[in-house]
């Protein structure tokens, strides 16, 4: 499909990309053509985005965004839940398709500290980009992928598979959601790692082959476990969950946790933590959770407003109409 196409019938951008099923196979879906076209478009000013795409394109909107227009629009995406505003279910070139929008400076606040991990989160998976991007956003597409990979080999053995990490990669986002209870099939992860295998490795090899403390045979990875390796990749986690981590290890030690500690006293709590293996991968996985499972349930909340209710119910049968294929297979 010409996903090319798509930005003629929207607003100039900065940055604009495609994913999920329609764009790239996954288990159980045959016919990508059928499937709805997942986009994200990344705005340096959403109100002014707003207003020219409510005037292009006002039928995407829902009832209510229509009446309250565009400042409510922008409230809507900036203030709440994952700084994103969907439109879902839009008829376009013979199939539906989905687009959120997020403002250029919540994008790169969330690729590189992982404020909500929702847009970070698709990013760690294959996407198709549309046209060029700033160097700026770059910079943080390759912080946000080091980020990933590095939270997934705290969690990892001393050696497995590449197809083992890229299904961690792929989880870590997926992890906490409540939509995976009831909305989304069982078998999502495998589905989008092991048709794409081929996608994960051009992602995620040059990483692992700047890394020092990997040794790649074949598609087998070796890995270094000392407590020096785990500490430097602790440190190097994005600043939201590695907050998150020193603070559970400190109500953990009996210390008082605060909002705040010193850069000095997070390096000493972590220095200890990597001293236990087993513990830093329960609280890499803690963390990565916690920040999932609010950001999925208040932009879940307000999807109900901004796609209207109608939508919301097409789309969440849609969605479990996925999920019990799933359970069945």
């Amino acid at each position: 499909m010409a996903t090319e196409k798509l930005l003629s019938d929207f607003p100039k951008v900065t940055m604009a990309f495609a994913y999920g099923s329609a764009v790239f196979t996954q288990e159980g879906y045959a016919d990508t053509n059928k499937n709805m076209l997942d986009a994200m478009f990344v705005v340096d000013d959403a109100l002014a985005w707003h207003k020219l795409n409510v005037k292009v394109n006002g039928s995407h909107y829902s009832a209510i965004a229509r009446v309250f227009g565009p400042k409510l629009i922008t409230s809507l995406q900036d203030d709440f839940g994952a700084n994103m505003y969907f439109n879902t279910l839009v008829p376009w070139n013979g199939q539906f398709i989905k687009y959120g929008v997020i403002t250029k400076r919540f994008l790169i606040d969330d690729l590189v500290n992982w404020r909500s991990l929702y847009a970070s989160g698709r990013l760690h998976k294959p996407v198709k980009f549309l046209g060029v991007f700033p160097t700026d956003i770059r910079s943080a597409l390759t912080s946000n992928l080091n980020h990933v990979l590095r939270t997934s080999l705290l969690c990892l053995p001393d050696q497995f598979s590449d197809e083992e990490l890229f299904l961690h990669i792929s989880n870590l986002s997926y992890a906490g959601d409540f939509r995976m209870i009831v909305g989304e099939n069982k078998n999502k992860v495998s589905n989008i790692v092991i048709p794409n295998m081929e996608h994960f490795r051009k992602l995620y090899y040059p990483l692992l082959h700047n890394d020092e403390s990997i040794d790649i045979d074949k598609n087998i990875i070796h890995q270094k476990c000392d407590v020096e390796t785990r500490y430097e990749r602790l440190t190097s986690l994005p600043q939201n969950l590695k907050s998150r981590i020193v603070n559970w290890r400190m109500s953990g030690l009996r210390f008082q946790p605060f909002n705040n500690p010193s850069n000095e006293m997070q390096d000493a709590i972590l220095y200890g933590l990597a001293h236990d293996r087993e513990k830093t991968s329960e609280l890499a996985l803690k963390g990565a959770r916690s920040i999932v499972r609010y950001t999925s349930i208040s932009q879940s909340l307000k999807g109900i407003i901004t796609a209207g209710m109608f939508k919301s119910i097409v789309y969440s049968g849609k969605k479990l109409g996925k999920m019990f294929r799933g359970m069945l297979k």
